[in-house]
C-alpha cells in the first residue's frame, strides 16, 4: 500500500515532529563566528525616521530625515549614510526629491509627531545640488512640516503641510503652496 508524504510534511512543518538526524545542520561557534555588527543607519531614540525618499531614475539614492537627529544620505542603497543638514536643524519632518529634477530637494524642518518630548524646527529648505547645498525658503514659525509634495513636471510648484504649535491656536498652520520655488508661499487650506 503506497502512503502519501503530504501529512509527513505538514507536520514536520509545523515543528511538532522533528526533522531525521541526517536533515540537521551541524552548528558550532564556526558557523557564525566571523559575523560582526555593523550600523545600518539612523536607529537610536534621536534617529527615529521621520521620512524618506529616494531619486527616482536613480534609486540607490535615498534620502533619510529623522526626527531629532538630522537628514542623511546613501548613495548605496542604505547600506552607508553620511549626514548633509548638521549646520541647520536636527529636526526633520518631511523631505522630497522632485520628481522631474533629481538635484532638487526639499526638506521641512520640525518634527511632524505630537508627543511628549517633540522637536521643533526652522521652516522648509531647498537644495538645487542634491544636498550639496541648502537654502531656506520660509515658513520659519510654522514649528514643524509633516508632509511636502512637488508637482511631478515642475520643481517650483510644491505644497507644505505645516503642523504649527502643538498645543494652542497658531496662525501659520495649513497647507501652503509656492509656484515660484519658495520665494512666495500662499496659504490654500486654514
Amino acid at each position: 500500500m503506497k502512503r502519501s508524504l503530504i501529512p509527513v510534511l505538514a507536520l514536520l512543518s509545523t515543528g511538532l515532529v522533528p526533522p531525521p538526524a541526517s536533515a540537521a545542520p551541524t552548528v558550532d561557534s564556526n558557523t557564525f563566528g566571523a559575523l560582526r555588527a555593523r550600523a545600518i543607519g539612523p536607529a537610536v531614540m534621536s534617529g527615529r525616521i521621520a521620512s524618506l525618499d529616494a531619486v527616482a531614475t536613480d534609486p540607490v539614492t535615498v534620502y533619510a530625515g529623522t526626527a531629532s537627529g538630522g537628514l542623511w544620505l546613501s548613495k548605496d542603497g542604505g547600506t552607508t549614510f553620511d549626514p548633509i543638514f548638521d549646520e541647520y536643524t536636527q529636526s526633520i519632518g518631511a523631505v522630497r526629491v522632485a520628481p522631474s529634477d533629481p538635484q532638487t530637494v526639499w526638506v521641512g524642518t520640525g518634527e511632524s509627531w505630537t508627543r511628549n518630548s517633540v522637536s521643533i524646527g526652522e521652516g522648509v529648505f531647498k537644495s538645487t545640488d542634491g544636498g550639496e547645498s541648502w537654502e531656506k525658503m520660509g515658513l520659519e514659525d510654522s514649528e514643524r512640516i509633516g508632509a511636502i509634495r512637488i508637482h511631478p513636471t515642475d520643481p517650483d510648484t510644491v505644497y507644505v503641510c505645516a503642523l504649527g504649535q502643538l498645543f494652542q491656536d497658531y496662525e501659520e498652520r495649513g497647507v501652503y503652496k509656492t509656484t515660484d520655488g519658495g520665494e512666495t508661499w500662499k496659504r490654500v487650506l486654514y
